[in-house]
């Protein structure tokens, strides 16, 4: 991950080649936060201030 990124950054990093535009990418953020439940909590913390599990998930 990258530690100056939020989560949620982090997590968009690898949409950004997607051509199936936001609607996708929202409905794929929402899928991973719904097997990550943590990670929709941290979504605005940096990642370098998570837990190294929460770093994995990533």
């Amino acid at each position: 991950c990258f530690e100056h990124l939020t989560v949620e950054e982090n997590l968009l990093t690898g949409a950004y080649t997607r051509k199936d535009g936001r609607k996708g990418i929202s409905d794929d953020l929402e899928l991973v936060y719904q097997y990550f439940p943590r990670l929709k909590e941290r979504r605005t913390s940096q990642a370098g201030y998570t837990s190294g599990g929460e770093q994995q998930m990533l």
